[in-house]
């Protein structure tokens, strides 16, 4: 009866009808071979599914600890790091202030140093112009510290000098015949202040280190040198070499300087500005040399019978009510009234406000016009010098800019045309 497969007596069911104790006794097994018996037996097809489903469902088990367990571990390594990145960041910064500490020192304590430096300027310059277009300009320069004093002398390719004595400061240019004393005081340098007190150009790098961000500082050395490079965004800063009017302020610059492993003396200097995507340098030093062989004699030596010098320490033998008219203008006043005496021939009054060049520069700005001025630039926040930007007409009828230099921290307080103090 409860074979499987097989089909039941027709004469055992005929008796089953009709014995009730057979039937009782079939009853009772039936319940217990049902009991036994499974409610469903899957197919070969289902078998599979199901096992394929479990198999899944460990791999994703198996796939949510791992993630989890990549999670953590990703966390910690964020965390880590951000925790080593900001100490290396401080390790970095730490040893660029070390750097220019050292050289700080170096440059203190050391009785004179002497240096070369490649700009790109023009001879006939003053200090307060670098620009990509001109040539380089050999600029030699000689520092001595003294018990009493400290005492400098810049000499430049074309007959440019400046020499500070520790007293009063002295240019003369080789063809002319006109030499100019002012205040130890005055930035007679400008821009090249900067070279001949090495102090504080590496005081401002230290300085922009520590509290002005945006640079991207790279730190190389070996056994004898450590070369720090500078990369300064676009008009990040006010550089205390790069930052004047017609110099380099406003593009993106690259600095390197090169120290001594051993004595932290600070050995080279370059100086580079990208132009339309183009890296051109602009100044870079040679020769730097540190000695207590610089004789202060011939750093302060001044050729002083072979120019007339003029005191600026001193009035200007001036109209007392015309300077005090002077001294009252604007500087967008005092550069039309140059500019006009200029371009018209004005002998006496370039010779006033002029009197640091020669009269010859009349010659190739005659008959110009002055058409307006558009802006006035202070170099360095300073109220007694300014840059001029103005608009001129050419002979020909064309317009064209004009940046005039001025100065008025001279004895008389006036308004005159910068030729180098």
């Amino acid at each position: 009866m409860f074979d499987v497969g097989t089909e039941p007596d027709d004469e055992l069911i005929q008796h089953l009808k009709e014995c009730p104790e057979c039937r009782a006794y079939y009853g009772r097994c039936s319940k217990a071979v049902n009991l036994l018996r499974p409610k469903h037996v899957p197919s070969a097809q289902e078998r599979k599914k199901k096992i394929r489903n479990f198999c899944l469902s460990m791999k994703l088990r198996r796939a949510v600890r791992y993630f989890s367990y990549a999670a953590v571990v990703g966390i910690v390594c964020i965390v880590g790091m951000g925790i080593y990145g900001a100490v290396q960041t401080k390790a970095k910064a730490a040893a660029i202030v070390g750097a220019f500490d050292s050289a700080i020192e170096a440059v203190s304590s050391a009785e004179g140093f002497s240096a070369v430096l490649m700009v790109r300027t023009l001879p006939d310059e003053n200090f307060s112009y670098i620009s990509v277009d001109a040539p380089f300009v050999e600029h030699s320069v000689k520092v001595a510290n003294t018990s009493e004093n400290r005492v400098w002398r810049i000499d430049k390719e074309g007959g440019r000098h400046v020499v500070c004595d520790g007293k009063a400061q002295y240019l003369w240019f080789d063809n002319s015949i006109k030499a100019f004393v002012s205040d130890k005081n005055t930035n007679t340098l400008e821009i090249f202040y900067a070279v001949v007190n090495m102090k504080n150009l590496m005081e401002y790098e230290k300085a922009e280190v520590e509290h002005l961000p945006g640079s991207c500082y790279t730190i190389e050395k070996n056994d004898t040198v450590l070369v720090l490079t500078i990369d300064a965004v676009q008009e990040h800063y006010e550089h205390p070499v790069l930052n004047f009017r017609k110099s380099l302020g406003e593009f993106h610059n690259i600095r390197e300087y090169v120290f001594s492993t051993d004595s932290g003396r600070l050995l080279s200097l370059k100086y580079w500005v990208e132009v339309d995507g183009s890296r051109i340098l602009v100044l870079e030093s040679r020769d730097f040399c540190y000695s207590s062989d610089l004789h202060v004699q011939d750093i302060v030596a001044i050729p002083r019978s072979e120019h007339i010098w003029i005191d600026l320490r001193r009035d200007l033998h001036i109209n007392s009510e015309r300077l005090m008219m002077l001294r009252n203008e604007t500087p967008e006043n005092a550069a039309q009234r140059i500019l006009s005496a200029v371009f018209s021939g004005d002998m006496e009054n370039v010779r006033e406000a002029m009197f640091l060049y020669e009269p010859a520069l009349m010659n190739y700005l005659r008959d110009y016009e002055f058409v307006r001025c558009k802006k006035v630039i202070y170099p360095g926040g300073l109220h007694d010098r300014a840059f001029v930007v103005t608009d001129v007409r050419t002979p020909q009828g064309v317009n064209t800019e004009l940046v005039l230099s001025i100065r008025k921290d001279i004895a008389g307080g006036c308004w005159i045309v910068d030729g180098g103090l």
